[in-house]
């Protein structure tokens, strides 16, 4: 998908006041910055493309709901990310992120977090604040010896960790 055709889509999408957009897989680089245009939109696929960072812009999209960017090459996430206060679903599997922004304690309704198949050495210490986190994936990760305590403390409140494909206890 050329740049061009990516934003005649974003254009199309805010006209039909779309709610879904499905860009999986479609050889993307970036997500330009009109992609907060789309203020309705609850469920963003963009997996499997290019990607390596979001645009700021994207903490624009109060709506959304589940986000998945699944096998890009993610390096960080912006600050902005913290305003998606309706964020229930975060799929960021097979990127290359090390750390979460402290702003991301601002994604209180966060439920999911897939950290699957990153770079994380120890459970990010912004997660100790996401009340409405049930379920987080760190499996693949270069987890340190401080890992398992963290994990435990999160189990104990009540989020279920999988990480080497077992469940935490």
């Amino acid at each position: 998908m050329t740049q061009e055709e990516l934003l005649a889509a974003i254009k199309e999408a805010r006209e039909k006041s779309s709610t879904t957009v499905d860009w999986d897989n479609r050889g993307l680089s970036e997500l330009p910055p009109t992609i907060s245009q789309l203020k309705k939109l609850e469920l963003l696929l963009a997996g499997r493309n290019q990607l390596t960072t979001l645009p700021p812009q994207i903490g624009g999209m109060r709506a959304l709901e589940t986000l998945e960017l699944a096998n890009n090459s993610i390096t960080t996430l912006p600050a902005s990310i913290g305003r998606l206060k309706s964020l229930e679903a975060l799929d960021l599997e097979g990127n290359r992120l090390t750390a979460l922004p402290d702003e991301f304690s601002g994604c209180t309704a966060l439920e999911e977090l897939d950290l699957d198949k990153n770079q994380f050495t120890s459970v990010p210490q912004v997660l100790f604040q996401l009340k409405s986190l049930k379920t987080l994936y760190l499996t693949g990760n270069p987890l340190g010896d401080d890992a398992m305590e963290q994990i435990k403390v999160l189990h104990e409140a009540g989020v279920d960790v999988y990480f080497d494909s077992k469940e935490a206890t």
